[in-house]
């Protein structure tokens, strides 16, 4: 009777062990592959807990980086409004308000260029009448027009005193320039 329980059992197993282990081992080796297969199965399973633990940290930490940008997305609207208001424009409020403030602010910037510019070319004004004057001096001609002057004239004098009528204005240009493009800049 025992030996015909151990038969049915064996005969209910084996199905079940032959789709696990491939083929039905024989009854000595059955256990040792069993345990075998469980272990595999555990490392399996762990490695899986393993990959399921890093990915939820992952998902942590992108939580935990969501919120901050939020964060900094809300301080970000914050200064946005602020400089909105002072330049007098509503922030936000409709879709033409945000371009009437990009169209300012490109502006405003072009205008800082276009300042940045002018005293860029006054600074370098003096050098260049210098520069002209010398060369005119060496040559004897004025170097703008290519007229040579006269030795009898006062033409060479006229020219002198032309030049230094401009290199004396530069520093007030130099001054208002700087004026304009601190002033363009503060805007």
């Amino acid at each position: 009777e025992a030996e015909q329980d151990l038969g049915r059992r064996l005969g209910d197993s084996r199905p079940r062990l032959t789709g696990l282990l491939g083929q039905m081992p024989e009854a000595a080796e059955a256990e040792a592959r069993v345990v075998t297969e469980l272990q595999q199965t555990e490392e399996q399973l762990k490695r899986q807990r393993q990959l399921y633990q890093e990915a939820h940290q992952r998902l942590s930490a992108s939580g935990a980086r969501r919120a901050t940008m939020d964060g900094d997305i809300r301080r970000l609207q914050a200064e946005e409004a602020r400089l909105a208001e002072s330049l007098g424009v509503t922030c936000g409020a409709i879709v033409g308000g945000k371009n009437e403030f990009s169209t300012r602010l490109a502006a405003q910037r072009e205008q800082v260029e276009l300042a940045r510019k002018d005293l860029a070319m006054t600074e370098s004004a003096k050098h260049m009448y210098d520069k002209f004057r010398e060369k005119s001096r060496a040559k004897n001609a004025c170097q703008f027009c290519r007229r040579a002057f006269a030795p009898d004239s006062n033409e060479r004098l006229l020219f002198e005193e032309s030049v230094e009528k401009l290199i004396v204005k530069i520093p007030q240009f130099l001054e208002q320039s700087s004026r304009h493009l601190q002033e363009a800049q503060d805007e």
